[in-house]
């Protein structure tokens, strides 16, 4: 500090293709990091340095001066110095590197590797997000990259080379080297696959998003990322309906279903019918499967609009906790 106040850190140093990171005491303060410094420490950062082991290495070094920072305290040795709140720079959770972390191929290739250094954390928690690449629409997790001594010349995004298990393609300085992806739902993609998929030949250029869709990605993730915390806690705790009989594989069976019209007294009319309809269906689920508390998955017309055109960044379905309290009436639950 106070270069790299607030989260994340380590991974905004790597990202910053900074030499030197370092670890502070400090006092706490109404302003968040602001404090006067009572302890600092520096090193280098290794080339190849991840957020997760320059994450260990900071751990280590904190250590190591909470150590003299207590036997200073003890004897009242401590030297405080007051932060050059001018050169102070503050990351909070809605930062990102770059909208949905989509990297640019006219970058030059250090700093697209350096991106995916600064975004890998193992299995420790990573508000940013992942590195990824956009094909049309799409979007892979990009996991690992190599940059090559040799520069093609080609515009930034070509394909230079394909191998069995590589792809070259060309930046906005040399040639990367794409060695391992997966799926944007986490699941391992071998190049094989991934070159299979999106029929990739030498010569095709993957080009970077429009910058309205930037735009419009960098507008939600301002809106919404503050809610992650809370859908991540719920999805950790969700509870799903167990319905019997019901049938897990995906086999569509055509069918003609009559359907009868019924009406509806005066005052259920003028209760919203959406509503109205959604229990109906919820308490059904509740009969047959015997469980008066569970979550349905349910997609919101306002989500669905918003995320029109834009990668698949987001999903549209969220958990929704119901709970049926069998004691009361249908249209006691319903108002509930």
């Amino acid at each position: 500090m106070p270069k790299y106040g607030g989260l994340n850190a380590p991974a905004w140093a790597i990202f910053y293709r900074e030499s030197i990171h370092g670890v502070t005491w400090h006092r706490v303060t109404t302003q968040i990091d602001g404090g006067d410094i009572l302890k600092q420490g520096s090193f280098q950062i290794d080339d190849d340095e991840t957020t997760l082991s320059l994450s260990v290495r900071c751990y280590e070094e904190i250590l190591k001066l909470f150590e003299i920072l207590v036997e200073e305290l003890a004897t009242d040795k401590v030297t405080i110095a007051k932060q050059d709140l001018a050169r102070r720079s503050y990351f909070g959770r809605t930062h990102k590197p770059t909208p949905g972390c989509i990297l640019s191929w006219s970058w030059s290739a250090e700093q697209i590797e350096a991106m995916v250094r600064s975004l890998t954390f193992g299995d420790y928690e990573n508000s940013i997000g992942l590195p990824k690449l956009a094909i049309g629409n799409e979007l892979i997790i990009v996991t690992e990259v190599a940059i090559l001594d040799l520069k093609s010349q080609l515009p930034p995004g070509s394909i230079v080379e394909i191998g069995c298990s590589r792809l070259t393609i060309a930046t906005g300085s040399n040639d990367l080297l794409l060695l391992a992806v997966k799926s944007i739902d986490g699941k391992s993609l071998s190049m094989t696959d991934f070159i299979d998929r999106f029929q990739l030949k030498v010569g095709d250029r993957l080009v970077d998003i429009e910058p309205d869709v930037a735009l419009k990605i960098s507008e939600l993730e301002t809106a919404l990322v503050k809610h992650e915390p809370f859908w991540v806690a719920r999805l950790a705790e969700i509870d799903p309906i167990s319905i019997p009989f019901a049938k897990t594989g995906n086999r569509v069976i055509n069918a003609n279903i009559e359907c009868q019209e019924f009406s509806f007294s005066t005052s259920l009319n003028e209760a919203h019918f959406d509503g109205f309809a959604l229990i109906i269906i919820i308490t059904f689920l509740s009969r047959v499967s015997r469980q008066n508390s569970f979550d349905i998955g349910m997609r919101f017309d306002r989500l669905t609009e918003q995320f029109a055109g834009l990668p698949d960044l987001w999903t549209e379905i969220v958990p929704v906790r119901f709970d049926l309290d069998y004691s009361l009436s249908f249209m006691q639950n319903f108002e509930c």
